[in-house]
């Protein structure tokens, strides 16, 4: 697995701290919630929350569309002005055509290494000459990142990141906290190490462990967090292994087909 070091200055920068606090106070963590407002894990984090920017975004693009068709908006609405910016109540969403497809991108910029890009589709069953299409969002996997590391090596389907060697963020660590269910970590891997910062427990021996620091795995859902919609199951999941202090119960999770 490839080290992400190149990527701790980023990781800084974007919301101030690192993976490495042990415990926070009240004022600390009050901090810590607000810098987490301004990185892409606070839309990831909530459908509601990603359906209301969708929402906002759709029926600002619709007034600009003007009766156009969406292929023709598309096609032409932007020779002469390529991309505008449309302002939020917390930040700004830049809209610019997909030059390789009919569809556009919505994208947030956070920050030194943190930005979103959705590709905004007209969504099945409408066609491309509608002048009222209902609209799609999903991530666009090459042109968003989180603390510096690309969404596409961020999260693979039925893959394992390991990232506990590296400084992601806090808002990265309680994200997929909050998101992600904790899982039996990989077999391939039985070092237990000491329990330290620098030598944390993992392996399969690792779930007995109480105190001290562990390689935690995650399993998350990714259909659930990179659309417009919540999946009725979850398929092809992501794994993330994060370093935090141990824990004594495992959520159990079953059918981890690829992974284990």
């Amino acid at each position: 697995m490839k080290k992400l070091g190149a990527f701790i200055l980023s990781a800084y920068l974007a919301t101030g701290s690192v993976a490495k606090a042990t415990s926070l106070t009240s004022e600390h963590a009050k901090s810590e919630e607000s810098a987490c407002r301004h990185h892409p894990t606070e839309l990831l984090n909530s459908l509601e929350r990603r359906q209301t920017v969708f929402q906002q975004i759709t029926q600002d693009i619709l007034v600009r569309m003007d009766g156009r068709s969406w292929s023709r908006f598309v096609n032409t609405a932007f020779s002469n002005k390529p991309s505008f910016e449309l302002s939020l109540a917390d930040g700004s969403f830049f809209i610019s055509p997909d030059p390789t497809k009919q569809s556009l991108r919505a994208t947030r910029i956070y920050g030194e290494g943190n930005a979103i890009t959705f590709e905004v589709s007209a969504a099945g069953g409408f066609n491309a000459s509608s002048h009222n299409p209902e609209l799609d969002f999903k991530i666009h996997p090459l042109l968003s990142s989180i603390d510096g590391v690309q969404f596409s090596d961020l999260l693979v389907a039925n893959s394992v990141m390991s990232l506990d060697d590296t400084l992601m963020s806090n808002c990265w660590r309680s994200f997929i906290e909050t998101k992600g269910a904790l899982v039996e970590p990989h077999p391939s891997d039985p070092s237990e190490g000491d329990g330290s910062y620098t030598d944390p427990f993992k392996g399969p021996h690792r779930k007995a462990k109480t105190a001290g620091w562990c390689v935690n795995t995650y399993k998350l859902c990714l259909t659930e967090i990179t659309g417009n919609s919540r999946p009725a199951s979850c398929q092809a999941p992501a794994y993330v292994t994060s370093k935090g202090l141990c824990v004594g119960s495992l959520q159990r999770e079953e059918g981890l087909a690829g992974y284990q």
